[in-house]
């Protein structure tokens, strides 16, 4: 939740020990974007077994966030962050909650 590497979290909690003891999983608030979902459609039988994945305020476009409700899981994805693109030529991303 709340992470700037939002987009790495699912490729190494997908091979992480810890996953299959977890019932839920919550990437909120973060900086996901395509390279995270794609990560988990990627090994979605590593998340099969989860009740629910919160991909609330990221930056998942609606075709991405179609594809993350057909992986098994209750997908929560209630509102999504747009880029921030206030600097010509540059793309920003911030996490939901900071200092």
């Amino acid at each position: 939740m709340n992470s700037e590497l939002a987009d790495h979290l699912p490729k190494a909690l997908a091979e992480s020990k810890l996953l299959p003891a977890l019932k839920s999983l919550d990437l909120s608030k973060g900086t996901m974007g395509s390279v995270g979902a794609r990560a988990l459609l990627d090994a979605r039988s590593a998340f099969q077994h989860l009740e629910s994945i919160s991909v609330d305020e990221n930056f998942l476009d609606d075709v991405t966030l179609e594809e993350l409700r057909e992986l098994g899981p209750t997908i929560l994805e209630t509102e999504q962050k747009e880029d921030d693109l206030s600097i010509p030529g540059e793309v920003h991303r911030y996490v939901s909650m900071a200092e």
